[in-house]
């Protein structure tokens, strides 16, 4: 930047009397000053740019983490509840399944009662995800058929 004031300095300076040289070479330097204000009002806009974009994308990293966090516990929780089935199936393969009393109410090919249990607890596990509940009662439903014989 000195060398470019230094050239439009030596331009201005060519061929003036002393009050001209004086006069442009006061302006330049206005010039000089004002351009410099701006230079520093827009480094500072920048900057303040670059800290807000740095706060914004340290929020969506924690917002990631605890997205992915809370999916890991619910996988482990979903995994946990695999195994909880299959050992009860595996403790009690040779008993009889209990058949459905006479004009009980069946629903999705479990009797009601046991419907509304599975999808209660679906609701509760997953208050907010319509999704991870049908998922969650179709499994279930199929674990107790699995264990049922049905």
């Amino acid at each position: 930047m000195k060398a470019l004031q230094l050239l439009a300095l030596v331009a201005l300076l060519a061929g003036c009397s002393s009050k001209e040289l004086e006069s442009r070479v006061s302006k330049l330097e206005s010039k000089t000053d004002s351009i410099q204000k701006e230079v520093t009002v827009i480094r500072d806009g920048i900057s303040g740019i670059i800290d807000s974009l740095d706060k914004m994308q340290s929020n969506q990293v924690h917002a990631v983490n605890a997205i992915l966090t809370t999916n890991a516990l619910s996988h482990l929780q979903f995994q946990q509840a695999l195994i909880e089935i299959q050992l009860a199936a595996q403790s009690a393969p040779n008993q009889t399944p209990v058949a459905p009393r006479q004009g009980q109410s069946m629903r999705s090919g479990v009797p009601a009662t046991v419907y509304n249990q599975i999808a209660s607890d679906a609701a509760k596990k997953w208050p907010r995800d319509y999704d991870m509940q049908q998922y969650e009662i179709k499994k279930q439903i199929d674990a107790y058929l699995k264990i049922s014989g049905r």
